[in-house]
């Protein structure tokens, strides 16, 4: 009775929120009126004859959720319980012990740490297996019930067990909970000649003023900056009020930096530059990829279209929508795309029309007939719809797919474990270089895991086996020809690897290093190769290359793309 109650009432709420919707909107029409009907109808049904009697929230959770997928993909609804997750995309904090965390069999494990957090400084390893919490076991529990077990109020106490893969076995520690703040600027440094190179993580609040602050503690004593080196790859956006402050610090006060448009045109909000633009001679060089998106993209762009710095790297993101967030009732937060971004030419750099959609459902790109060139403030060439294309086109070095494929199974990610559990010391930054021991030691890793057939090709073979298995052939036919192709391939491809060593040292030693010295120690080993970084440092190096590609239009990336397509990748 109480449940047939709890429905009247709800319908009840939900008629009269409806009738004042259609009351006072443009969209009060007979077929809308119709339809929102029909959803009370099916949600009545559902509830009062259901055979296994719904959960209510769960049923409404689901009608909301399968409502945005006909939105585009950066509307979303979130609940009151996924609202601390929220709050930390965009502020960079929250409360727990400051480690991500990953599914592991029927356990959750330690998948990355943070410097200087709670769980950092009481020991606990990437790697480390969670079986419990204050005595609690964890085994079979989502990762999303162990992360919230994690997090609390701050300054309280929790007691983590855990199984080392290379160490101990039920190792407890006692972990206190503090507010924690994960720093925008991932890692920043002088470079020769007296170049600041600063790698901006995320947009979270706060980050443009991080990032002044970094550049004044870069500053040479008595000096003054010659260049910097702003770095976004990777950087997949924030706030778009933390944009416009960066670009702020390097443009004239009152400049444009973008013009944020809703549905109704008339109605346009133009961002300026404020503040006294304490860097704004200085040369600028920003490296962007293809995961630069939003406010990275509002940056770089920006930029690019005052003349105010060249852009390096890839094609960025293409993301040109504004998301607004509104309070729900009940503790939950709805994002919604109320807006594009334009930036100062007046392109838009949205890469995807979701409004339009194909046979199957699908959205489309912008097809390359409807880009429109504008100009920049200096006269140069840019074009809409596809991201910003950089001053300077530099492709990311593509790894062997055999090589990338212990990558992405975690052969890299386990030796680094166990290299930090079973070695003594800290390995210099600096001086780091593997042996041909330590190789050894991880070719026999991954030969004793298996990890050199978790790729395609191992894959289609397993393919082929089952396929014969079904179809009942015998071995003469198929399965000692497969047995023997296998055992090739077992032996070649460690003779393979051995070919690219230099790839899987890379990998690894970034891998390893970032054990001990974070995602900071990771950035600056990766840093010595990075062929983006030196050609930037080598721009801001000589005045005239600067002032040279500065009055020259963008690479064409539309033409640059038909000619890679007319390639045929080969296996090296």
């Amino acid at each position: 009775m109480r449940r047939k109650q709890w429905l009247s009432a709800s319908l009840l709420a939900l008629g009269i929120a409806g009738g004042s919707f259609f009351g006072y909107s443009a969209y009060s029409d007979h077929d809308l009126t119709k339809n929102l009907e029909t959803l009370f109808a099916v949600f009545r049904d559902a509830m009062l004859m259901d055979v296994d009697e719904p959960d209510p929230e769960q049923l409404i959770n689901g009608g909301i959720l399968g409502m945005l997928r006909s939105l585009d993909p950066y509307t979303e609804y979130i609940p009151e319980s996924s609202k601390e997750s929220f709050e930390f995309i965009t502020t960079g904090g929250y409360a727990g012990i400051g480690a991500l965390i990953q599914k592991a069999g029927a356990y959750t494990q330690i998948a990355q740490l943070y410097e200087n957090t709670p769980a950092a400084l009481a020991g606990l390893k990437t790697g480390d297996t969670i079986v419990a919490i204050d005595g609690q076991a964890l085994k079979g529990v989502s990762v999303n019930d162990v992360s919230a077990k994690l997090k609390g109020k701050e300054s309280s106490k929790l007691t983590i067990t855990v199984n080392r893969p290379y160490g101990e076995k039920g190792l407890s520690l006692e972990v206190m909970r503090k507010r924690i703040q994960i720093p925008a600027v991932a890692y920043s440094t002088l470079l020769p000649g007296d170049l600041a190179y600063v790698n901006l993580y995320s947009f979270t609040a706060g980050c443009s003023k991080e990032v002044e602050q970094t550049m004044q503690a870069l500053t040479p004593a008595g000096k003054k900056l010659a260049g910097m080196v702003l770095d976004l790859r990777g950087n997949t956006g924030g706030l778009l009020n933390e944009a416009v402050d960066l670009v702020s610090l390097f443009v004239a006060p009152g400049t444009k930096v973008a013009d944020v448009k809703g549905r109704d045109p008339k109605n346009v909000n133009t961002l300026y530059s404020s503040g006294n633009a304490p860097y704004r001679d200085l040369p600028l060089v920003v490296l962007v990829n293809r995961e630069s998106a939003s406010s990275s993209e509002v940056v770089a762009g920006a930029l690019q279209d005052l003349d105010r710095a060249l852009v390096l790297g890839e094609q960025t993101f293409g993301k040109g929508l504004v998301q607004t967030t509104r309070p729900l009732p009940h503790g939950g937060v709805f994002k919604i795309t109320t807006a594009k971004y334009y930036i100062p030419s007046g392109r838009c750099i949205q890469a995807i029309d979701y409004a339009r959609r194909n046979a199957n459902g699908g959205v489309e790109s912008i097809p390359d007939s409807l880009m429109r060139a504008f100009q920049t403030l200096g006269g140069r060439t840019v074009y809409d719809g596809g991201g910003i294309w950089p001053d300077i086109p530099i492709a990311r070095p593509e790894y062997n797919p055999l090589v990338a494929s212990l990558y992405v199974n975690s052969a890299f990610y386990d030796y680094a474990n166990r290299y930090q559990q079973t070695r003594g010391g800290v390995p210099d930054l600096k001086d780091f270089s593997l042996t041909e021991q330590d190789m050894s030691e991880f070719f026999s890793l991954v030969k004793e895991k298996g990890y050199a057939q978790k790729n395609p090709m191992f894959e289609e073979l397993q393919r082929i086996q089952r396929m014969g298995k079904e179809a009942e052939l015998n071995d003469s036919l198929l399965a000692k020809p497969l047995a023997a192709l296998r055992l090739t391939l077992d032996s070649s491809f460690f003779h393979y690897y051995r070919t690219h060593a230099a790839e899987l040292k890379e990998l690894l030693s970034e891998e390893i290093l970032s054990r001990y010295y974070y995602r900071a120690g990771r950035l600056a080993y990766s840093l010595q190769n990075d062929t983006v970084l030196l050609r930037g440092v080598s721009l801001l190096q000589q005045a005239d290359s600067m002032q040279f590609y500065l009055r020259r239009s963008p690479v064409d990336m539309r033409r640059e793309s038909a000619k890679s397509l007319k390639k045929k990748p080969q296996l090296s």
